[in-house]
């Protein structure tokens, strides 16, 4: 037999839970990119929803080979995508044809307008923004 008070605390619990996932939920939606980043001889796919912000934390010899408009759950997509050529963590990957290939459609039609900005390329000076034709 349960007390009030028992019951007041289930509901308290499972409000506190159905809050948790609602929370998840919303950062797995909210709206940033998903980029593509060169360092050193390894890529990076990662997720921002301050791009600027996110970039100046990068080496200065890294370089930003497209950016696409996504989710959390983008990037989750793009993980599980390129999963055979993972290297390290759970952003990091080794060159591969299938993933350059990705990286190239990316770059020639997904282009920002911010991409070729001087004002933008100035914030992010750390990093090196890659043409759309990148080799």
């Amino acid at each position: 037999m349960s007390t009030p008070n028992s019951r007041r605390q289930e509901e308290l619990k499972a409000q506190k839970a159905a809050e948790r996932k609602q929370a998840a939920e919303e950062k797995r939606n909210r709206e940033g990119y998903v980029y593509y980043l060169r360092v050193g001889s390894d890529y990076k796919i990662g997720f921002a929803s301050n791009l600027e912000r996110r970039l100046a934390s990068y080496p200065p010899d890294t370089e930003l080979l497209a950016v696409e408009p996504g989710t959390l759950q983008l990037e989750t997509e793009r993980h599980r995508e390129f999963k055979h050529s993972l290297i390290s963590g759970r952003e990091w990957y080794r060159p591969n044809p299938a993933l350059d290939h990705h990286i190239r459609n990316v770059a020639e039609n997904g282009r920002h307008t911010w991409w070729d900005d001087e004002e933008w390329r100035r914030r992010t000076e750390r990093v090196k923004v890659v043409p759309h034709n990148w080799q």
